[in-house]
């Protein structure tokens, strides 16, 4: 009896060990990992500083529903990504919301030359490429070719650090700080072939150059910092409040934005610049 009772004993512990262990493999597994603090709607780029140099910047943009936005050498693309623990895998679908048979469509209008370029670009920014998060420094190392050379590059949220600042902004100024956007410059733009249907190849032209400045708007932020600093991509500088009137400062350079009454825009020759969601 009692080597029964032993027996037993020695194998529901190594029962239990062998879950303990599976357990621990799971955990260690990607699907378990912590997710990645990488979310819709956020914006990833180079530092100012690194974004002074001369060449090739990427700009990388999330958005709802595993979808993104990029900004390649030549166009931007936007695609579908998937994710695996911390590294993710992005599939461009098209570039300026145009699609191959859009291309050449687009291409047949141009003289040889110009339609061979426009074509090698299209196909350049519906390459595949792919990205880890690093979560010891909140950044993005993201692998992309340029030009026939894989390169890597090392992306930052781009309100980074807005937290950590003091609050220097008084009562009047407390509607400002934060990150603005340019508003959709063709918020009822009609789809590639619907425009094409209509005016044949120049409503296909008018659809295209109205799809590059949406897509282009998507990466024209202004994020108003607490601490009355400012960033525009790889320009930085401050910014001043007086009465309706935003100025922007950068070293000897100044830009005036009318504040609307509502708050929500930033106006420049009566016309919205920036806004907020």
């Amino acid at each position: 009896m009692r080597r029964a009772w032993l027996t037993h004993r020695i194998r529901r512990a190594i029962v239990g060990d062998m879950v303990t262990s599976l357990l621990l493999a799971l955990i260690s597994h990607w699907s378990f990992a912590p997710p990645a603090v990488v979310s819709g709607s956020m914006e990833w780029e180079e530092t100012p500083a690194v974004q002074k140099f001369p060449g090739y910047h990427p700009m990388l943009r999330f958005n709802r529903e595993s979808t993104f936005i990029f900004k390649t050498l030549d166009f931007i693309a936007e695609g579908k990504y998937q994710r695996q623990g911390a590294h993710y895998d992005f599939h461009p679908l098209m570039a300026y919301e145009i699609e191959n048979s859009d291309v050449d469509k687009l291409a047949s209008d141009m003289n040889a030359r110009n339609g061979e370029k426009f074509r090698v670009a299209y196909f350049h920014s519906m390459a595949n490429f792919d990205a880890d998060y690093r979560e010891t420094t909140g950044t993005l190392r993201l692998n992309y070719v340029v030009e026939g050379i894989p390169k890597s590059f090392e992306l930052h949220a781009y309100t980074e650090g807005d937290d950590q600042l003091p609050y220097l902004a008084s009562a009047d100024e407390r509607g400002l700080p934060g990150l603005w956007s340019a508003p959709e410059p063709f918020p009822e733009k009609l789809d590639a072939r619907t425009r094409y249907k209509i005016g044949g190849l120049e409503g296909l032209q008018q659809f295209f150059r109205e799809a590059r400045a949406s897509d282009s708007s998507q990466f024209s932020l202004l994020d108003l910092r607490v601490d009355k600093t400012f960033r525009m991509h790889a320009t930085v500088g401050k910014w001043v409040k007086s009465g309706s009137t935003l100025k922007l400062i950068d070293g000897v350079n100044e830009l005036d934005l009318t504040i609307s009454s509502d708050g929500r825009n930033l106006m420049s020759g009566g016309k919205a610049l920036f806004t907020r969601g």
